[in-house]
């Protein structure tokens, strides 16, 4: 596993371009509820005052995140499945079974109420909350692994044998 740590951090170019595919995919797969307030006060009279926070915090106590998260469990299952390089990438059962498990309780949450009109527990709410967070660092985080490629095992025996070639004259160079 530090091996895939120490990968995911190689490379700054691969996080930029992750970073900016999730933020367009978040901002536009989250504009009706953003939306939503506008569409709010249109359908409210003048005199009643326009809360821009109530209506969204409305919506997300009534568990719309929920439904904004299951949005994103095809892609991350899309992206734990998919293998450009032919290569093992241990990480992605993991991410895998984070994803199902997390998309199991949205659609239990979903199932009690459908229409989503009553507000849920406010613990419930809080689990939406994290689950759409982690929903959203394991695309970046997908993404970012998706660009990578480890290393051939002949770039690996190389590095390692150039490695051992420099510790032993290094043990030379200190021998009396």
């Amino acid at each position: 596993m530090r091996f895939w740590l120490t990968l995911f951090f190689s490379n700054r170019e691969f996080h930029r371009r992750a970073f900016e595919e999730v933020l367009v995919v978040i901002v536009v797969s989250i504009f009706p509820l953003l939306l939503l307030p506008f569409i709010a006060s249109i359908r409210l009279s003048a005199e009643t005052p326009f809360d821009f926070t109530d209506t969204i915090w409305s919506a997300v106590a009534s568990g719309q995140l929920y439904l904004y998260s299951f949005s994103l469990f095809g892609t991350l299952i899309w992206l734990c499945v998919e293998d450009v390089s032919s290569r093992e990438f241990p990480p992605r059962k993991y991410f895998s079974i984070a994803a199902i498990l997390a998309a199991f309780l949205c659609l239990l949450v979903y199932s009690f109420d459908p229409s989503l009109a009553r507000p849920l527990n406010p613990v419930l709410v809080k689990i939406s909350i994290w689950i759409y967070a982690a929903y959203v660092l394991m695309y970046y985080a997908l993404l970012v692994f998706k660009m990578l490629r480890a290393p051939s095992v002949s770039d690996t025996v190389d590095h390692e044998v150039k490695n051992l070639i420099g510790q032993s004259r290094r043990t030379q160079d200190q021998q009396p």
